[in-house]
C-alpha cells in the first residue's frame, strides 16, 4: 500500500476536487491522508472523509505552517511509500498498480530519495512539495 498525503488551509473547493482526482485515478492499493491545518473549512473537509474521499484526517484548529503541516501528514503514513500532492492540483492521468510498482522499483535501486513529476524544479534527489 501507498498512501497519498496533502495539505489543506481554507481551500475546500479545490480540496474537493483533488480528493475526487485522487478517488478516481489512484488506481493501485493505497490511503489518502489529509491534514486541515486551521482555517474555517473543518465542517466541509469533514464531510470529505465521510463521504470516503479521504481515510485518515488531521483537523488542527490551528494552522501550523505548511512545513509542520507536511511533517504532521508524513507522521500519520504508516506505508513504506508516501506520495505527495498539492490540494490545489488534481491527478488528471490514471496510475495504475504497475506504474507505482516502477517507482518504488526506482526508489529502492537507484539511491534516488525521491521522483519528482514536476520536472526536478528544485534539483535531483531534491523533495519538494510541488
Amino acid at each position: 500500500m501507498t498512501s497519498i498525503l496533502a495539505l489543506n488551509f481554507n481551500r475546500p473547493a479545490e480540496t474537493k476536487l483533488c480528493l475526487e482526482s485522487i478517488k478516481k485515478n489512484a488506481l493501485f492499493s493505497h490511503e489518502t491522508i489529509l491534514v486541515n491545518n486551521g482555517g474555517e473549512d473543518h465542517g466541509e473537509i469533514f464531510k470529505y472523509f465521510q463521504d470516503g474521499l479521504i481515510d485518515k484526517l488531521l483537523l488542527c484548529k490551528t494552522g501550523t505552517g505548511g512545513g509542520r503541516g507536511t511533517v504532521d501528514a508524513f507522521n500519520l503514513s504508516l506505508t513504506e511509500f508516501s506520495m505527495w500532492i498539492e490540494t490545489d492540483s488534481e491527478l488528471n492521468v490514471a496510475i495504475d498498480r504497475d506504474t507505482i510498482e516502477n517507482w518504488k522499483h526506482f526508489l529502492q535501486t537507484n539511491n534516488n530519495k525521491c521522483i519528482d513529476l514536476t520536472g526536478g524544479i528544485c534539483g535531483n534527489n531534491i523533495y519538494s512539495g510541488r
